[in-house]
């Protein structure tokens, strides 16, 4: 970690990776924070933003006319904020049936269960990514959480990036176990509350406050795309108005997602 915190602080964290996978190697086990809530000695709860470490590094090297520098030091300050985690490999679980791993998925998310819902999620992945990103899509179409949807929209996209690059499972593993630990451990650390679509308080509480500009432009691209290809529960039930004051109060990091979709 030491060396890499050094690298990251003096010199460019890039230098000799030339592809996403090459600089999930070199950062393997750091895309995290430890914490996405917290209740202080007053009892006020404090909400962190995820980290968008792995997602920048995605934007860096699919788009070719980005902003270099820009992405380069949002990542460095994405790195301030997350800790270096044990090297584990992830298990495989082949002998369970697809039947009973995506329903054990769903019940591990549901439970908050962080270690099987990462097990359960590594291999519902290479015996149907489809049902995998259902689960997660309808988790994240349903919670107040603005950022699982954010996260499971550009885990999807890294994952079907990795799927192009790397056709033999030894090739890919490394890199699935990754991304999929990412977006899996904030849905399980993160709070959960979601949205009661037969109130109509909630849900316009919920489109006026709970919703940036980068969701929202995630919700009116993209909604009816994953409805298409998923078995999406829920209906379209917005139609959010992006302002311009919105994309400003976005964080650099959102605001860098956000111009790169």
């Amino acid at each position: 970690m030491e060396k890499n915190k050094e690298r990251i602080e003096k010199s460019s964290i890039f230098q000799g990776i030339e592809s996403f996978s090459g600089f999930i190697i070199e950062y393997k086990n750091q895309f995290e924070k430890r914490k996405y809530f917290s209740i202080d000695e007053d009892f006020k709860i404090n909400f962190k933003k995820p980290s968008y470490v792995l997602e920048l590094a995605y934007t860096y090297f699919k788009n070719e006319n980005i902003e270099k520098t820009r992405i380069e030091e949002a990542i460095k300050n994405e790195f301030l904020d997350v800790f270096k985690e044990k090297d584990k490999k992830i298990n495989r679980l082949s002998k369970v049936e697809e039947n009973k791993l995506s329903e054990s998925f769903f019940r591990a998310i549901l439970n908050k269960d962080s270690v099987h819902s990462v097990k359960l999620g590594n291999e519902l992945f290479y015996k149907n990514s489809e049902k995998l990103f259902e689960i997660m899509y309808n988790f994240s179409l349903i919670s107040t959480d603005e950022n699982k949807l954010i996260k499971t929209f550009f885990a999807e996209k890294m994952l079907e990036e990795i799927d192009k690059k790397y056709k033999k499972y030894s090739e890919k593993d490394e890199f699935v176990e990754q991304i999929l630990k990412n977006v899996i451990n904030y849905f399980v650390k993160s709070d959960s509350k979601f949205i009661n679509f037969d109130d109509s308080n909630t849900k316009e509480y919920f489109e006026k406050n709970n919703v940036n500009a980068l969701y929202k432009q995630i919700y009116n691209k993209y909604f009816d795309k994953i409805s298409e290809k998923y078995d999406i529960k829920s209906k379209k039930e917005f139609q959010f108005e992006i302002l311009d004051d919105e994309k400003e109060n976005l964080s650099i990091s959102e605001k860098l997602l956000f111009e790169n979709i």
